[in-house]
């Protein structure tokens, strides 16, 4: 657990002695245990201007903080009882973030404790330890805190002008003003704005036709049928819905029936430039706006619908 430093402002409602002794606590001061307010008795004997809490209501209370008026922090703890890791001990315990000892982890709470069977050692390591926190101590309670808000706000700062840039980043509104500045026969400085004021307005011609356009095919399947020499013929299936979207033929074409069979030589003269071109690209390998080569023998070809 370590160390954690408790702001007065916590356990300051809490009090249990303060200047007046134990009167504040009303008819609730006979549930201190004896040894805590014996010992407490003599921290005030010896400090009258030490203030005791506790930060929350305890059936018995045998642990308490000590703090001052206009501090704002407690100077530590003081108690009675088994402060022990291992052995079962009952011995007064003063709790102090002045206190390091290296015989205990640094993590385990008893590192900043001294434990003693000595009620007259026990309040002299009181007034030895408990001391309030200089200006540098409470400031760096709080550095983390203010250290993330600055970070943050610089960071946003930095990043604004990103920001603004981020939100004319989309494609819409980035091409009114590119074309505004076109219009104006702006001359533009880096090679990537010059190469897009070169080839914008074609490469929106062929944006807006890509985006109306609507991708039918045909399933091309060449077949030898018959004797002599045109006896080549194509099977072909006409998918005459947009296809894309469609991630399977089924759902295009149910019954995946032949919709013609036709002589390859009465086949279309574009159509039969297609299957040619397609003919000589690897299988299985999109060409764009063509179609695919399936095999020798299968071919996909693109068309508008």
């Amino acid at each position: 657990m370590g160390y954690t430093n408790t702001p007065v402002s916590a356990i300051k409602d809490f009090t249990v002695c303060d200047a007046k002794g134990w009167d504040c606590m009303g008819p609730h001061a006979n549930d201190v245990h004896p040894n805590l307010a014996e010992f407490v008795n003599e921290l005030r004997r010896a400090a009258p201007w030490l203030r005791f809490a506790v930060d929350r209501v305890m059936i018995t209370i045998r642990e308490v903080y000590v703090y001052m008026d206009n501090h704002e922090y407690a100077l530590g703890r003081v108690g009675y009882g088994d402060y022990a890791i291992r052995d079962t001990n009952t011995v007064y315990m003063v709790s102090s973030r002045n206190i390091k000892n290296g015989k205990v982890a640094d993590w385990r709470s008893q590192h900043h404790m001294v434990q003693t069977e000595d009620l007259k050692r026990a309040v002299k390591s009181a007034l030895k330890y408990l001391t309030p926190m200089s200006c540098v101590e409470i400031a760096s309670e709080s550095y983390d805190t203010f250290h993330s808000g600055i970070r943050e706000t610089k960071n946003n700062k930095i990043t604004q002008s990103g920001d603004l840039l981020s939100a004319c980043r989309s494609a819409s509104v980035f091409s009114v003003e590119f074309q505004n500045l076109l219009t104006q026969n702006v001359t533009f400085v880096t090679p990537e704005f010059q190469k897009a004021a070169r080839e914008y307005k074609e490469a929106e011609l062929t944006s807006k036709t890509a985006m109306v356009r609507k991708v039918g095919a045909l399933f091309v399947r060449v077949r030898t049928m018959g004797q002599g020499d045109d006896n080549l013929m194509a099977e072909i299936i006409n998918f005459k819905t947009d296809l894309i979207g469609k991630y399977y033929v089924k759902n295009v074409h149910p019954d995946n029936r032949p919709q013609s069979l036709v002589k390859m030589s009465d086949l279309s003269e574009d159509l039969q430039s297609k299957l040619a071109t397609l003919s000589m690209m690897p299988e299985n390998t999109y060409t764009t706006d063509l179609g695919m080569k399936v095999s020798d023998t299968l071919y996909w070809v693109e068309q508008d619908v």
